[in-house]
């Protein structure tokens, strides 16, 4: 992990719970964890329409952020449907985030990822989210910047930009909270 305060002016964007001291920290937006699949898998023999239907469907799993509570596994989004007879421990691991959204996508099973990271394909129809019932992460992703740099030359301008960008993504994130 690179100190922001060894090489300044730079700035990173990272994945974590903000507290980086002697930075200032800006989020670009939180992490907001969704199940998608293909639409495939909305109908069919046993078709998505609540989440007790995940029962017949294989829960894709993204391993790539270790820190326990970081993110919210399938257990904890289960839980927090009430959704207690499903064995959220069941299907593939994957230690890279856009694995278990390809797999998704190829109508191998459901996975719960960050909305942001594929809102592209959601968009595009490629991929669903069969429940709108998303579950908030502890972490989410911060623009760091020594202090006082935030508001001098090139680091200004990629931070105007960076946050003008996101802003739709902020927005979309609290009205969905």
């Amino acid at each position: 992990m690179a100190d922001i305060r060894d090489d300044p002016p730079m700035a990173m964007v990272r994945f974590g719970d903000g507290h980086y001291p002697g930075a200032h920290v800006d989020e670009v937006f939180s992490a907001v964890y969704v199940p998608v699949c293909s639409p495939a898998l909305l109908k069919g023999a046993h078709p998505l329409r609540k989440p007790e239907d995940l029962r017949h469907h294989t829960l894709l799993h993204e391993d790539t952020v270790t820190e326990e509570g970081a993110r919210p596994s399938w257990a904890d989004w289960l839980r927090s449907v009430g959704v207690s007879d499903i064995d959220a421990t069941k299907g593939p691991h994957f230690s890279d985030a856009s694995l278990s959204f390809e797999a998704a996508l190829e109508g191998l099973g459901v996975a719960l990822v960050m909305k942001p990271l594929v809102r592209t394909e959601i968009e595009a129809g490629r991929l669903v989210v069969p429940f709108d019932i998303s579950a908030p992460a502890t972490y989410a992703y911060y623009l760091v910047t020594p202090e006082g740099s935030e508001a001098a030359g090139t680091v200004a301008g990629f931070r105007r930009w960076l946050l003008a960008e996101s802003a739709t993504e902020r927005s979309s994130a609290i009205i969905a909270a």
